[in-house]
């Protein structure tokens, strides 16, 4: 588990970013992690893999939380996919069950990204 260290991969399929995180977001990773996110979702629409992703911090949580207001704001879709029980439910302590667009899988969330 990469504590310290956010590593992320960036491709396109049918005009949606799939950005592929590894590591962790937290105090150490955050800026790099809006950074990143902040500028895919000026430019369309973006789907996270979160598969590889193991902890979220409470700076995580609202980095995420920023970066969603930002896809919201210019109307590009943010869908997280592939989260693990453990960031689940560090949404649902922070009171953020509903707050994220989530799918069950990459065909779903490719479906989700792509609806105006």
């Amino acid at each position: 588990m990469i504590l310290n260290e956010i590593i992320i991969q960036t491709e396109k399929i049918d005009g949606v970013q799939v950005l592929k995180l590894q590591g962790s977001i937290n105090s150490f990773t955050e800026k790099k992690f809006k950074d990143v996110l902040s500028l895919a979702v000026r430019q369309g629409p973006v789907i996270m893999d979160m598969e590889d992703v193991h902890l979220v911090s409470s700076t995580g949580v609202q980095a995420l939380k920023e970066v969603s207001q930002s896809s919201f704001a210019t109307k590009n879709k943010l869908v997280l996919v592939n989260i693990s029980k453990a960031v689940i439910n560090v949404f649902k302590m922070a009171g953020l069950s509903g707050f994220f667009l989530i799918a069950n899988d990459e065909e779903a969330a490719l479906k989700m990204a792509s609806k105006r």
